[in-house]
């Protein structure tokens, strides 16, 4: 096991928090396009009532 420095713990700290702010986002992302995927196909005024919501 080699000697961990701070410089190495804080950069396996950054990568770590990084990649999971990377991933949320994209799993938050997919669920907004879903429910504007799904909200698109009901009618207009329920378009415009909800458009600013997200």
């Amino acid at each position: 096991m080699p000697q961990m420095s701070p410089c190495n713990c804080l950069m396996i700290y950054l990568i770590t928090m990084m990649t999971m702010y990377f991933t949320m986002s994209m799993i938050f992302y997919n669920m907004l396009m879903k429910f504007n995927n799904n909200n698109i196909n009901y009618n207009n005024n329920n378009n415009k009532k909800w458009k600013w919501k997200w």
